[in-house]
């Protein structure tokens, strides 16, 4: 029959979950920070770039830091959206602990500055409002890590997925995905929001799909909604990127013609031992073989990197359509490689929590600061 899961459900495995989840944390509070990158390196443009590393000099930014005043609200199946892939698989749940806890500060004046919440959030956005996540399975990771950051901080009230936690598998990189969509409650308020993800990436793989599905999104959004969107890890140039957005202009200007805000997420940087990051083989051939290293930004070419899925003409691009930008690619070149999912497999996607946390942060912060 139909595997969707909705809430009432989900009630009795919520509430172990949560014991278990408090468990979890008890155990793993005292872990060492992430181990010490390499400090400094190449830019691409002659100089020296920060490290980001835990262990780098205090006065230099922007960069990661262990913050052990954040609770990981994931990385043990506590979450009902989580996928055991990025988390539990493989021995990662010291790794997701690890990255979890980590904080981008971009510049000396954010240190100081609070983290975003889901509450100051959610007194930006109007009753009954949709976010819409859509794009590639690292949007995918996004909405997930949202999901949970949301179901930490707000009541529950619906949710679709395809299947329990336990049922997942770890085959390939998107199996055991069935998120859908779920509705939360701000406490204290009957102000309500839906987060829904959509595979709607414009990537070359299947243009001729997924676009129309991409359109057909847009034309759903009401006055309030919030659309993040990206596909451009499916690019393998940044003049294919431009053009989609442009083919998609009209539907993002329709969209903000109804009152949505609709925002492109940077595409986020990827480690694999290449000159920009870039798997030149395909995913799915370094996964067969198990040989994928996953090195620090020290050693990948900062410009070609940048310039490969990002960079002035993309942010014009999508600018000319209306959308404003979620600046994530600098935090995201700068994360430890062991955020990665790693494995010999994976230098693309996150262990979570993790780089999709940065990513949650960077969009709370967006609507604390212009919804």
């Amino acid at each position: 029959g139909d595997s969707t899961m909705r809430l009432p459900r989900l009630v009795t495995r919520l509430v172990v979950a949560a014991a278990l989840h408090a468990a979890h944390h008890l155990a793993f509070r005292n872990l060492v920070p992430l181990s010490e990158q390499h400090s400094g390196g190449h830019d691409g443009h002659g100089g020296v770039a920060p490290s980001g590393g835990l262990g780098s000099s205090p006065s230099a930014f922007p960069r990661w830091e262990h913050d052990p005043s954040i609770v990981p609200y994931m990385g043990n199946l506590s979450c009902i959206f989580e996928v055991a892939r990025y988390s539990v698989a493989d021995g990662m749940v010291e790794r997701a602990e690890r990255c979890g806890r980590l904080r981008y500060v971009g510049a000396a004046e954010d240190a100081r500055k609070p983290r975003p919440t889901v509450d100051g959030a959610l007194d930006r956005l109007r009753d009954g409002s949709t976010i819409y996540i859509a794009g590639d399975s690292i949007s995918r990771q996004h909405a997930t890590d949202l999901m949970c950051r949301l179901e930490g901080e707000a009541r529950l009230l619906d949710a679709e997925i395809d299947a329990s936690p336990s049922e997942l598998d770890h085959r390939g990189p998107l199996a055991g995905y069935g998120l859908k969509g779920a509705t939360f409650g701000q406490f204290g308020s009957n102000k309500t929001v839906r987060v829904v993800f959509e595979s709607g990436n414009m990537g070359v793989s299947a243009p001729k799909k997924n676009m129309p599905l991409f359109k057909e999104l847009l034309r759903k959004g009401k006055e309030g909604d919030v659309y993040v969107i990206n596909g451009g890890l499916h690019y393998r140039d940044s003049y294919r990127l431009v053009s989609h957005i442009r083919e998609h202009a009209d539907s993002f200007r329709g969209a903000l013609d109804r009152g949505c805000k609709v925002i492109w997420r940077e595409t986020n940087a990827v480690h694999f031992d290449t000159h920009d990051g870039y798997w030149y083989e395909g995913l799915f051939a370094t996964q067969d073989r198990k040989d994928a290293r996953c090195v620090p930004h020290n050693d990948i070419n900062r410009t070609s990197a940048y310039a490969r899925y990002n960079g002035p003409a993309v942010e014009a691009a999508a600018r000319d359509a209306g959308m404003d930008i979620l600046k994530i690619w600098e935090g995201t070149f700068l994360i430890p490689p062991e955020c990665h999912a790693g494995g010999g497999v994976d230098c693309a996607h996150y262990v979570q929590p993790g780089g999709a946390s940065y990513m949650t942060e960077a969009l709370l912060a967006y609507i604390e600061e212009n919804m």
